[in-house]
């Protein structure tokens, strides 16, 4: 889990959509978050990773409007704080 944060948070398109894969489905001794892998799906389709709109899509019948309103407001918030300046 340290190297796929590290890597998802140095900007890798595969390494936040792998992040969203363990949030979705609890592995690598995180628990299942889906608000958490809507996030990180979000982050990575905003670098291109196509895989991860179709996951995202996904996730979001899973979900509540208020989980899918937190998960694009934390997106949102990542990316401002990690904007390339």
């Amino acid at each position: 889990m340290f190297w796929y944060q590290k890597a998802a948070e140095a900007g890798d398109p595969m390494a936040q959509f792998d992040l969203g894969r363990i949030y979705e489905t609890g592995q690598e001794g995180v628990a299942l978050d889906y608000v958490e892998a809507h996030k990180w799906w979000n982050i990575a389709a905003s670098n291109g990773e196509e895989r991860a709109k179709r996951s995202r899509s996904m996730v979001e019948r899973l979900m509540n409007p208020e989980q899918i309103a937190e998960a694009r407001r934390r997106a949102d918030e990542w990316m401002k704080a990690h904007a390339k300046r």
